[in-house]
């Protein structure tokens, strides 16, 4: 089983809808768990998970229900844990098991946990990030997205120095003079661990968001999806 967090601590990157897209391609060969660690709880909402189920993710940081009886199947191959929206407020005692710990317990159930994150470090976030494989840090080309990684990147390295960290640009608009010059700058500066794809700004993902679908099931195959299937494809 891989872990894999996606993560930003500026908000507006657009992580939640990677996330959610990333694990629908996943699903579609593999057995894949989303687990929403958000406040905001965009990727509970994208589900239409809201009045689905009371047990969230805050029962299983706390061991009040297992990470197996908390995951809701949303078809064949993809499962969720719904996210709380007091998330902030977790903390760990030495009472409880932490989250690798929990999830060792499914490894044989699933293949790929994709984990949205808070745009903050919290506690929870540690716990995410203790025990990940693989963080992927989603990033826009422009100053204050830029400025933000390197802080981001020693935070998460500090939890789990075994970690393997990516960086993913979205919301590329190549019209734009300034993404030139700061796909420029994180190129030069991160080349050996930038995803060789990039995800292009698109009406695609609020289209989908809006009609609460995956970006697979609109009416027209967006460019942005084959951009993110060749990221996966680095993945796996």
């Amino acid at each position: 089983m891989k872990v894999i967090s996606i993560s930003n601590r500026k908000g507006g990157t657009g992580k939640t809808n990677i996330a959610y897209n990333l694990a629908v391609e996943l699903s579609q060969k593999h057995s894949v768990l989303m687990i929403d660690m958000d406040p905001q709880m965009d990727l509970t909402y994208t589900s239409n998970l809201i009045m689905t189920t009371t047990v969230d993710i805050l029962d299983v940081l706390y061991n009040q229900v297992t990470v197996e009886k908390a995951a809701v199947a949303l078809k064949n191959n993809l499962d969720i844990i719904k996210g709380n929206e007091n998330i902030n407020q977790y903390e760990k005692d030495d009472e409880t098991d932490d989250l690798k710990a929990l999830l060792s317990e499914v490894k044989e159930r699933f293949d790929y946990v994709i984990i949205d994150h808070p745009p903050t470090m919290i506690e929870a976030s540690v716990q995410a990030i203790f025990a990940t494989n693989i963080a992927i840090i989603v990033t826009q080309p422009e100053r204050l997205a830029y400025k933000n990684i390197e802080a981001m990147m020693k935070d998460i390295k500090l939890i789990n120095e075994n970690i393997d960290v990516r960086i993913l640009i979205n919301k590329v608009d190549m019209r734009r003079n300034l993404t030139t010059k700061y796909l420029r700058h994180l190129q030069a500066e991160y080349s050996n661990i930038l995803f060789t794809e990039y995800i292009s700004i698109s009406s695609a993902f609020p289209t989908s968001n809006d009609k609460r679908i995956p970006l697979r099931k609109l009416s027209w195959w967006p460019k942005v999806l084959t951009q993110l299937r060749k990221v996966m494809k680095e993945i796996v």
